[in-house]
């Protein structure tokens, strides 16, 4: 199914963006977040997971600080963009863990604090090491990010030890002390 995006406005200057279809290039969540955050749009919450008909996506948007109409964009259109993420610091973290699950996919939890184009500029950096989200869950509540990431490799092959040592190494690169 090609990607199709809906826009529902919400209170608040808020909005839900739902994506669904299957997209060929694996960073298409990178490329939307980094879109986002250059039309300075924060992702708030939601979820998304892949499964056999493509990807299920629900965004809650908060277009406050935002000059962009929020139905100016084309989500689609950021999403299958060939772009290089917005932003050069790295992210920050407060907190991480990693686990490998019992499909061998590893499984993430991130918490820090809010940051605007904080999801493309770390997915965009773990696609680097050969990791990609095959669900994400995340939550922005008080200036506290909460994200929950699942990560294969490529052609959604288990990650080996070498790239769950190289996401170790990356994150906590990303961590403040």
């Amino acid at each position: 199914m090609t990607p199709q995006a809906t826009l529902s406005h919400l209170p608040n200057n808020t909005y839900a963006l739902k994506i669904q279809g299957r997209f060929t290039h694996p960073h298409w969540m990178a490329f939307l977040f980094s879109g986002l955050s250059a039309a300075k749009v924060s992702v708030m919450s939601g979820h998304a997971a892949q499964d056999e008909a493509g990807w299920n996506a629900q965004w809650i948007l908060d277009f406050s600080r935002s000059d962009a109409a929020p139905e100016s964009l084309d989500y689609v259109a950021l999403a299958l963009q060939r772009s290089t993420p917005t932003g050069t610091m790295a992210p920050t973290l407060t907190e991480y863990k990693i686990a490998r699950r019992s499909d061998q996919s590893l499984e993430v939890h991130l918490q820090g604090p809010d940051q605007i184009g904080f999801l493309g500029r770390v997915l965009s950096r773990l696609s680097l090491i050969m990791l990609f989200p095959v669900s994400i869950d995340i939550s922005t509540t008080g200036g506290l990010l909460r994200d929950t990431i699942v990560f294969r490799g490529i052609g959604g092959m288990a990650p080996n030890d070498d790239a769950q040592k190289s996401l170790d190494i990356l994150l906590k690169s990303y961590v403040s002390v």
